[in-house]
């Protein structure tokens, strides 16, 4: 159908020569359509258009412009005032309070060394500290222990009769470390004794184990330490039915389930004591604790260092006056796990907080510039409130750095798509310059908060592009 022209009454008599064109008339198109008006219509016309173009100048440019600029002013002044916020407290916190210290030594078995033992006991009591003891419940396997030299009767009893001892003086509190302290060669974990293992199979364990101590030590089960800190939600499960209330593992892992459980995860060992203390001391949380877990291994005259310490064996005693000289100058206290037990400070829900710091991509990656945010130390146990704090300040800086990084990149995107089909392509292609090398740095590794704002800038661009190419593939768009 040819082009419909809407005609004025007059322009028909003209067209019928009973009236004579006049100069002054017009033909302006408004739309898709053209019009035949007088020179007043016209100009009315025009003003319209020419105000309804700058409106959408000051819709289009200078009002999310406006928007960006008080956005980034707004976040300026936050990230000001919450950067004096932090280090008010954290100069308060390192003047008022000590780190506070829980001492874990694993690997007592009938093969393990006696004289290190004893040692470590006696240098824990003239401390005033006390120490959880680990100490596999049942013999190993033959298939491991033929690669041992066997432990005689006589041995086993001193070592038992030591650790009574010490209980009873409040210097040793003992606790199940696993069950044979064996690789159950299972698929699901690397390397663990109970996770992947049957629900039934690991109550079975738990509850010989209870009942091994019972017997021998004459101590109720009451803490669990798996073996390599690896564990499976059905073991959480089979020690609240033997009446185990303290799990201590890593700083990650299963929590489901486990509201009626305590958990006290490690966090350093000797020989990173005193950045762990460093990190406290930063924190500006008082109630923050370090648990360090101490092996035979970690001493000279233990065992063989294995390959995943990469620190050099440290001197029993030296380690032992070091824990003094701080403790004398007050930068430490020490604390035993049953009278954390007993305040109920070391909660599921503590856990729950302090596993979402350790596992978050946010803080392990350190996808936001350090300028802008205060990462949390990996070597403490944050408390739940200052966990919680941190949670939040990561979630709201995360989103207000990223919105305001994407917003300028998303006005970039806008502008070249809904321009033509040309500059669409220009967006995309630009787009597709930062999306790729970024991705690349991301997955295999490097400078993961400039790889990750490069990522969010080529979104920006890349979506209002893609939308405009979408709508012109599917006919929607003039393609203009």
């Amino acid at each position: 159908m040819p082009q419909e022209f809407h005609r004025s009454p007059v322009a028909k008599e003209e067209e019928r020569g009973t009236v004579t064109m006049k100069p002054e008339s017009s033909i302006c198109r408004v739309g898709n359509a053209f019009h035949d008006m007088s020179p007043v219509e016209s100009g009315r016309y025009g003003r319209v258009a020419l105000l309804s173009r700058r409106r959408r100048y000051a819709d289009n440019v200078v009002l999310p412009l406006v928007v960006l600029f008080v956005a980034y002013f707004l976040a300026a002044i936050s990230f000001k005032a919450s950067a004096k916020v932090e280090a008010q407290e954290e100069a308060s916190g390192a003047r008022s309070c000590p780190a506070l210290v829980v001492l874990r030594y694993d690997d007592v078995t009938p093969h393990s060394n006696s004289a290190l033992e004893r040692e470590l006991y006696a240098h824990t009591d003239r401390l005033g500290a006390t120490v959880m003891v680990g100490v596999v419940p049942m013999l190993p396997s033959a298939r491991a222990n033929a690669l041992r030299t066997p432990a005689s009767a006589r041995d086993v009893a001193t070592k038992i009769a030591l650790l009574k001892r010490y209980a009873r003086k409040g210097v040793v509190e003992i606790a199940l470390h696993g069950y044979r302290h064996e690789d159950t060669d299972v698929m699901t974990a690397p390397r663990s004794e109970f996770a992947g293992v049957a629900p039934a199979q690991q109550r079975i364990w738990v509850g010989e184990a209870a009942r091994w101590m019972k017997s021998t030590l004459d101590i109720e089960a009451w803490a669990f330490i798996p073996p390599w800190n690896s564990y499976d939600d059905s073991t959480l499960s089979a020690l609240a039915e033997n009446g185990i209330s303290v799990i201590s593992a890593a700083r990650s892992g299963p929590v489901a389930g486990a509201s009626e459980l305590a958990f006290l995860p490690a966090t350093s060992y000797p020989q990173r004591l005193e950045q762990a203390i460093s990190e406290f001391e930063q924190a500006g949380d008082c109630e923050a604790l370090l648990t360090v877990v101490m092996h035979p291994f970690d001493f000279a005259g233990g065992e063989d260092m294995p390959n995943f310490r990469r620190d050099e064996q440290i001197s029993l005693p030296q380690f032992f006056e070091s824990l003094a000289m701080l403790k004398a100058r007050g930068r430490v206290r020490f604390l035993s796990a049953q009278s954390l037990l007993k305040e109920g400070t070391i909660d599921s829900q503590r856990f729950r907080e302090n596993v979402w710091l350790a596992d978050s991509a946010l803080i392990s990656k350190k996808l936001i510039p350090r300028q802008l945010f205060r990462y949390p130390g990996s070597r403490i146990y944050y408390s739940t409130e200052v966990a919680q704090r941190i949670r939040h300040k990561l979630t709201i800086t995360a989103l207000v750095y990223f919105g305001l990084v994407i917003l300028p990149a998303g006005l970039l995107g806008i502008a070249l798509a809904t321009r033509n089909s040309r500059s669409a392509s220009v967006a995309m292609w630009l787009a597709l310059g930062l999306l790729v090398p970024s991705s690349t740095l991301l997955w295999i590794g490097g400078n993961y908060a400039r790889a990750m704002t490069t990522l969010v800038i080529g979104m920006g661009i890349s979506l209002p592009a893609f939308l405009r190419t979408a709508r012109m593939a599917l006919g929607n768009g003039t393609g203009r």
